[in-house]
């Protein structure tokens, strides 16, 4: 298959995947294709080592998008508190 890319001959991922999952949250997390935001916002965890914040700002229609990836085993609980400052 010359020109083609690797992604194009493995089709879209299997549902049941959990990467599949994790790439559709960034893609398509609402199954009509809403997207993750196309501007950095800040974020930050008191206990990086077990719990990661990632957080965006979609400019076309202002919604913003939080993530949070728990790194352990173990259940864990947040505290989420978002600042918002109007420029």
């Amino acid at each position: 298959m010359r020109g083609a890319r690797p992604r194009d001959a493995l089709g879209p991922p299997d549902r049941r995947w959990p990467a599949a999952n994790a790439l559709r949250i960034y893609r398509n997390y609402d199954g009509a294709g809403a997207k993750y935001g196309d501007t950095w916002v800040r974020s930050t965890s008191s206990d990086q080592a077990r719990v990661s914040m990632f957080m965006s700002l979609r400019t076309s229609d202002g919604a913003l998008t939080i993530m949070v990836v728990n790194k352990s085993a173990a259940a864990q609980s947040a505290t989420l508190i978002v600042v918002a400052k109007k420029s």
